[in-house]
């Protein structure tokens, strides 16, 4: 049965690992769409699009899910939106993700679909300056293949 919960963490734990190998200092990601809560520059978010189950081959029985997912970003100029993104754009086309559940168990293996990677990082809407934040948005689907 699939866990969303564990491949989302499992994906936010390793796109944090990249990012502070990669030399960012970004210390939490959030496991959400970031709203309602106070952002603290530089502000990293997983959000999981609605998805749909695939079916790979006949007779299988443990389904395979198509997630796409969308990652925020906030900084405090457009060239750190830039920087972050190019990173972030690095780490879903080169990395697959293991998700394993709370007891280090390995549940399935998440596999992008490079050409699906779209990077982005439009103008704040805020005038004033102390509001503005740079706002960038990765997204990129998934393949989710769990394990017998």
């Amino acid at each position: 049965m699939a866990k969303v919960r564990f491949e989302r963490r499992s994906f936010a734990t390793a796109l944090l690992t990249y990012l502070q190998t990669a030399g960012w200092n970004v210390t939490t990601i959030q496991e959400q769409f970031i709203k309602d809560i106070p952002l603290e520059i530089p502000a990293v978010g997983v959000y999981f699009i609605p998805s749909k189950v695939k079916e790979l081959q006949m007779g299988r029985t443990v389904p395979s899910y198509i997630r796409p997912i969308q990652v925020d970003v906030y900084m405090e100029s457009e060239s750190r939106v830039e920087a972050i993104l190019d990173d972030i754009g690095d780490f879903m086309d080169l990395e697959s993700i293991t998700v394993k559940d709370t007891n280090n168990n390995v549940l399935a293996y998440m596999i992008s679909d490079s050409e699906s990677i779209l990077l982005d990082s439009p103008p704040p809407l805020e005038s004033t300056p102390t509001l503005i934040r740079w706002r960038g948005i990765a997204k990129c689907v998934y393949e989710v293949n769990y394990i017998d």
